[in-house]
């Protein structure tokens, strides 16, 4: 079991949704949800039923498919498809995004701070507009939406 107390839901829509959790702040962003369990005990047994397994993991429980493959690359291949095919599990969990500060004004509207993802440390969402058209659309524009209600064009 999960302290609701310490996972609160930002928004969800049909096919995602965006947690806030509120773990030990001494750790970084890979404790997941290790901080905010009370049952450890079940949560180790029923966690892979809606988690993606780690390539380690996938990799260990194939060691026989895939010792069959002589190739590196083939290899490397049929574990990135192995990943992907369990990471799509019916109602399951697929970590899309991490980061310290989220702003969110509706469903697949928001702005991200994932400041340990040096490739992408800002991600901003916008169903149905060009984000490259609108640069106008950025953190302060989210952030004058909530304080003042102000509405960029």
């Amino acid at each position: 079991m999960i302290d609701m107390n310490r996972v609160h839901l930002i928004y969800c829509d049909t096919d995602s949704m965006m947690l806030a959790v509120a773990g030990d702040p001494k750790q970084n962003y890979k404790q997941g949800f290790s901080t905010v369990i009370k049952d450890k005990q079940f949560y180790d047994q029923n966690f892979y039923k809606f988690f993606p397994k780690s390539k380690q993991v996938i990799t260990n429980e194939s060691q026989s498919v895939l010792d069959k493959i002589e190739q590196l690359e083939e290899r490397k291949l049929k574990i990135k498809e192995l990943q992907i095919e369990n990471e799509k599990k019916p109602l399951g969990v697929a970590y899309e995004h991490c980061g310290s500060t989220l702003i969110a004004l509706a469903p697949k509207n928001y702005w991200l701070r994932q400041e340990f993802d040096k490739k992408d440390p800002v991600v901003i969402k916008l169903k149905g507009m060009s984000l490259k058209m609108n640069p106008q659309i950025n953190k302060d524009a989210y952030e004058n939406n909530i304080k003042n209600g102000t509405v960029v064009k």
